[in-house]
């Protein structure tokens, strides 16, 4: 194989998955000769190319498959800050995190306090999607609390 999408070879379980039909009914097809495919082994295989013809539809890459593992590890660091105003900037933070758990892009943040210094220290780490819509976030609430002062 070159690598290229049109080289890409599903299994009837995942053409059930991308056209949203049962497996049984994508296996019918097979044999019917609806539905081009391969036998590779004792399994057919169906290429995105005979997919794209039965359904009409190109496909998209599925980007995640295609695309390395990527991460970004972020410490952000604010100063001038009351100790309520970091508590409640740590907490829309843990809580927007929070509510995208998902095992394939986990987002860890971290905060310390530095009363002393009215110093807020956020870490965070996780996919460079994930960690820029973080970043956009505290610039956000930021830009709101320069605003109420």
């Amino acid at each position: 194989m070159s690598g290229t999408f049109e080289d890409l070879l599903f299994t009837p379980e995942q053409v059930a998955t991308k056209l949203n039909l049962h497996v049984k009914t994508v296996r019918r097809y097979i044999r019917n000769g609806e539905l081009k495919a391969v036998k590779v082994g004792k399994r057919y295989r169906v290429t995105a190319k005979a997919l794209e013809e039965f359904s009409g539809v190109p496909l998209e890459p599925d980007s995640d498959a295609r695309r390395p593992f990527t991460e970004a590890s972020t410490i952000v660091i604010v100063d001038d800050l009351t100790r309520e105003a970091a508590d409640r900037l740590a907490t829309l933070l843990v809580s927007a995190t929070q509510g995208r758990r998902q095992a394939n892009d986990p987002m860890r943040v971290e905060t310390i306090y530095y009363p002393e210094r009215n110093r807020l220290k956020v870490i965070c780490s996780g996919d460079i999607t994930a960690t820029s819509h973080l970043l956009a976030l505290i610039d956000m609430i930021l830009r709101n609390l320069a605003h109420a002062r």
